[in-house]
């Protein structure tokens, strides 16, 4: 059901199935609902609730003597993690992870590598987190999971390769059932042809299904559509659309949202090497990472400086942080 888009179905089993067990805390059925309690928080966009769900959940396995089985919800915890903001400690977490030195469980993989992907782009290093919603798209479309195929691709459209992926998004969706892959494919398809009324429509249908985040973000887009095409009313509209959802998402923040208010201001180009430039990363590395000359990113950094009112890099990570409601 919550791969279908069943959110409020899932909330009210799981919820209940979690309470029933509240009272014993040693139980493995507790660690298998608990992980998919928090994997139901995550898609819902509430990081905080998913993340001391996961760790629960990690740590009975753990007691339990189940460490294999511990993987699932201690990547859930760092991938709400990582749409926190808290970049080192999701790091940290799939670092913990890895040095377990388990053999690759291709059923989760997908997930594992998604996680992995928002890890990066929490931590501004946009190319490396494409990298692997590309890997996990690929592989999920291998191995016959295309609910984790689909999902790695929204993630490649929500992090600006709409354009890329929207065709083989429709295709993909047309082969899942349920009303969240349609959303899915309808969010890279409005973004990709800039049709503004459509992409609300479909943020509105994500928060009908009960994925806030998701709504957030695609208002998020229609706000900046709307502002590049002149129309700064609607585009504030959508802005305070995007804020509203956004309020109800436990603190979470992603490319889409966290710059909303440089985005309406700056060519997508331009932002893709402000964020990493925010990062720490040097203009050469960006310049690599984009395949442009330090030039060009140069020039790209002196045009975000001058729209966003600031002198140089050392202000450009706290003036990126301007998000709509704050």
């Amino acid at each position: 059901m919550i791969f279908a888009g069943r959110l409020a179905e899932s909330d009210e089993l799981l919820t209940s199935a979690y309470a029933q067990l509240e009272d014993e805390p040693l139980a493995e059925t507790k660690a298998y609902v608990g992980l998919w309690y928090a994997f139901l928080r995550l898609e819902q966009g509430r990081p905080l609730s998913a993340f001391r769900i996961a760790t629960e959940s990690y740590q009975l396995f753990e007691q339990l003597g189940r460490p294999f089985r511990s993987r699932f919800p201690q990547w859930t915890a760092a991938h709400a993690l990582a749409l926190t903001g808290q970049a080192s400690r999701a790091v940290e977490t799939l670092a913990a992870l890895d040095a377990r030195g388990y053999h690759t469980n291709l059923i989760y993989e997908t997930d594992l590598l998604q996680a992995r992907a928002w890890t990066a782009a929490s931590g501004g290093d946009l190319p490396r987190a494409r990298d692997y919603l590309g890997q996990a798209a690929d592989l999920g479309e291998e191995i016959g999971d295309l609910v984790g195929a689909l999902s790695a691709q929204h993630g490649l459209a929500r992090l600006g390769r709409a354009r890329q992926v929207a065709g083989r998004m429709a295709d993909l969706a047309s082969h899942v059932e349920g009303d969240l892959a349609a959303a899915r494919a309808g969010y890279a398809l409005t973004v990709a042809t800039h049709d503004s009324d459509a992409l609300q429509g479909v943020s509105r249908e994500f928060e009908r299904l009960g994925n806030r985040l998701y709504a957030a973000e695609g208002f998020a887009e229609a706000a900046v559509i709307l502002s590049r095409s002149g129309e700064a009313r609607k585009a504030a509209a959508a802005e305070r659309q995007a804020a509203r959802v956004l309020s109800q998402c436990e603190g979470a923040t992603t490319p889409a949202v966290r710059h909303l208010t440089a985005r309406v201001r700056t060519a997508p180009s331009e932002l893709d090497t402000a964020v990493q430039a925010a990062a720490g990363r040097s203009n050469k590395e960006i310049a690599t990472d984009l395949h442009l000359s330090v030039r060009t990113v140069e020039n790209r950094l002196q045009r975000v400086y001058e729209k966003l009112g600031v002198s140089g890099r050392n202000e450009l990570a706290e003036a990126l942080r301007d998000l709509p409601g704050r």
